[in-house]
């Protein structure tokens, strides 16, 4: 059973978290737009514009939101902020990951859900290729050939979202390896464009550098290393506040179609070798089309794992930038959206 055009490989199994797990898909084209009846705004709040939001920013380029009878808008906010404006019902959805605001949101009474993966890193897990994740300067290390992550107790890191984000997970299990824990860095909220220029001036000798920013350090081998990255599963996504989940999920149901069917349609493996989407993309965030391609693809996928949210909390309780007890996943995530959209249920 499912909608046509998505097969059985349209749903995974959802616990699977390796790196060698398949990623669901459909057929291009896939699923088919059902427009609504009447043309309908949602407002997307975003911290920044990269290609991790592909899915947004290809589905407003290539009118496949336009389809379903939506406008897109994409007002540009801190994920936080993106919270509030979706509880106060000011905003419809938010693209971000499952941090500690969110956690806390929920804890606090607001209806929000997580709904839709984003991307899996190229290479999850493997810090000899490079890509996204925490890059160091050398000269923070005794060695720097051979980086001793112990070394960076009492340091500065900069993080997007400071100790409250998705990153602490995996940044906090490289850490105790080497014998210290998340508690014994600072990390310093810096937007990730200015991200490289902190590293450069020794304002934090360490950096979370998403896609396509990390391609700046990676031009200097010399002087930068790569010392921990995503493991292969998404760490973000789009969340929806009560105006999708409650007061219209047909067009909650219309924007996941469509974010499926631009994932199906143009953002499979070798997306980066279509001079169409590059432009699309490079206009959008925006950045220079040869840097994306100096970067690696990401895997696109809408499926959100189970055990993450579980994994997640205790990290941020620990670090106190989680205020409230642990939250059930049933409570902070929803897969109905994008199971019924492939034909899944419903």
């Amino acid at each position: 059973m499912g909608a046509e055009g998505c097969g059985p490989e349209a749903v995974t199994d959802q616990a699977d978290r390796s790196a060698e797990r398949p990623i669901a898909h459909c057929e291009p084209g896939y699923p088919e737009p059902q427009p609504l009846a009447e043309p309908t705004t949602i407002r997307l709040t975003a911290a920044t514009q990269g290609e991790y939001l592909a899915p947004v920013l290809l589905g407003n380029a290539f009118g496949e939101f336009e389809k379903e009878n939506l406008t897109v808008e994409i007002l540009q906010m801190p994920f936080a902020d993106g919270m509030a404006q979706l509880g106060a019902e000011q905003a419809d959805a938010a693209n971000g990951g499952p941090f500690a605001s969110f956690m806390n949101g929920v804890g606090s009474g607001l209806e929000l859900r997580y709904v839709l993966a984003n991307y899996s890193a190229f290479a999850g897990g493997d810090v000899t290729t490079p890509q996204s994740g925490l890059w160091v300067r050398r000269d923070a290390f005794s060695d720097p050939e051979n980086p001793d992550l112990a070394e960076l107790a009492g340091q500065h890191i900069a993080n997007s979202l400071g100790s409250g984000t998705v990153a602490v997970y995996w940044m906090g299990a490289a850490l105790e390896e080497a014998g210290i824990s998340l508690a014994d860095v600072t990390f310093d909220a810096i937007a990730p464009a200015d991200q490289f220029q902190a590293l450069e001036g020794g304002a934090v000798v360490g950096a979370y550098m998403l896609d396509p920013f990390w391609t700046q350090v990676a031009e200097y081998p010399d002087e930068y290393v790569l010392v921990a990255v995503q493991p292969g599963e998404p760490n973000g996504g789009i969340f929806f506040g009560p105006t999708l989940l409650e007061d219209n999920p047909e067009a909650g149901h219309a924007f996941v179609r469509a974010y499926i069917r631009t994932i199906n349609t143009y953002l499979q493996p070798g997306y980066h070798d279509d001079e169409d989407v590059i432009a699309a993309l490079a206009e959008a965030i925006p950045v220079d089309p040869a840097q994306l391609l100096a970067g690696n693809e990401l895997r696109f996928e809408w499926e959100i794992r189970e055990g993450l949210m579980e994994e997640l909390q205790r990290w941020f309780i620990e670090l106190d930038s989680q205020t409230v007890d642990v939250i059930p996943e049933d409570q902070l995530v929803d897969r109905s959206f994008y199971l019924e959209a492939v034909g899944a249920e419903g």
